[in-house]
C-alpha cells in the first residue's frame, strides 16, 4: 500500500503536482525524519535531512516514480544523508568549539583570549549574510530551513551559502594555524 501510493504521488510530482509534494511530506516525512533521528540523534539536524531529501525527491520524482520500490529508494537516500551529515559533523575544525564562545560570549573562553580574537577575525571576514547564516547554524544549531524563515531566503540559497561561509571560514582557520606555527 504505501509503495504504491509512494508511486502514485511521485507520479503526480514530476507532473508539476505541489499538492502531491505536500501529500508525500504529511504521509512519510515523519518516518523519514525519524530514521535520520536514529543515525543522527540531533532533531534540527534530522530536519535538514528531511527537507533535502524532500527536495531531492522533488528533482527525481520522474525516475523515482519508475522504480519498483521508490519509497525504499527514498529511506535509503535519508539514511545516507544522515551518515554523512554525521561523519561530517566528525571532521569539524577544532575552532568550532570556540566559535560558541567567539560569537557569543568572549568572556567564558576560559582566558583563551587570543584564539578568541583569532576566530573573531577570521568571522569578521565572512560577509553578509554568510556570516549570519554561518553563526546561526554551527553556533545555535539553527536548521536551514529556520535560517531561511528568519532571513528571508530559500532554503537552498541559505544552505549554499552556509557551505560557501563554512568552506571559508575552515580555509582561514588552516591558514592561520599554520601562520602560528
Amino acid at each position: 500500500m504505501d509503495k504504491q501510493r509512494a508511486k502514485d504521488l511521485l507520479g503526480l510530482i514530476a507532473a508539476g503536482d505541489k499538492e502531491a509534494l505536500k501529500d508525500l511530506y504529511r504521509e512519510f516525512g515523519a518516518s523519514l525524519k525519524a530514521a535520520a533521528y536514529r543515525v543522527l540523534s540531533d532533531k534540527p539536524l534530522s530536519e535538514d535531512v528531511l527537507n533535502e531529501v524532500i527536495f531531492d525527491v522533488y528533482q527525481k520524482a520522474g525516475m523515482l516514480s519508475g522504480l519498483s520500490n521508490p519509497l525504499g529508494y527514498i529511506y535509503t537516500m535519508a539514511f545516507h544523508r544522515a551518515v554523512d551529515l554525521k561523519r561530517k559533523r566528525r571532521e569539524t575544525t577544532p575552532g568550532d568549539a570556540v566559535l560558541d564562545v567567539a560569537s557569543c560570549r568572549p568572556d567564558a573562553a576560559g582566558g583563551n583570549t587570543d584564539e578568541i580574537i583569532f576566530i573573531n577575525s577570521i568571522l569578521e571576514k565572512l560577509v553578509e549574510p554568510d556570516r549570519r547564516i554561518f553563526i546561526l547554524k554551527t553556533s545555535f544549531g539553527y536548521s536551514f530551513y529556520e535560517i531561511a524563515g528568519a532571513v528571508g531566503l530559500t532554503y537552498k540559497q541559505v544552505r549554499r551559502l552556509y557551505l560557501k561561509a563554512e568552506a571559508r571560514f575552515k580555509e582561514e582557520y588552516k591558514k592561520g594555524s599554520a601562520e602560528s606555527l
